[in-house]
C-alpha cells in the first residue's frame, strides 16, 4: 500500500505544480516543501489534500480510479492568515 500511496502522492504534486506555474509561470515550485494526506474512505474512494509551506493554500480533491494521471484539476482554497 505504501508504494501505491507514494506514487499517487507524486502525480499528484506534478499536477499541483502543473497547475500553479499554469496560473503563474515565474511561481516556486509550491510542492517543494509541504505535506500532503491521502485517505481512503469506507466505500473505497481516495481522496487527498495538499498544503504547501507557507500553509496559505490547500489543494484537494478525489483520486479517481484511474489514479492521479487521470485527468484531475486540483481544487484550492487560501487561507488569509
Amino acid at each position: 500500500m505504501y508504494e501505491l500511496d507514494q506514487r499517487l502522492a507524486n502525480e499528484i504534486l506534478d499536477k499541483v505544480d502543473a497547475q500553479v506555474r499554469d496560473q503563474n509561470p515565474k511561481a516556486p515550485k509550491p510542492t517543494k516543501d509541504g505535506a500532503i494526506c491521502i485517505a481512503t474512505n469506507a466505500e473505497g474512494k481516495k481522496f487527498y489534500a495538499f498544503s504547501g509551506p507557507d500553509g496559505k493554500a490547500v489543494f484537494y480533491g478525489e483520486i479517481p480510479p484511474g489514479g492521479a494521471n487521470a485527468d484531475i484539476k486540483p481544487k484550492v482554497t487560501y487561507s488569509a492568515s
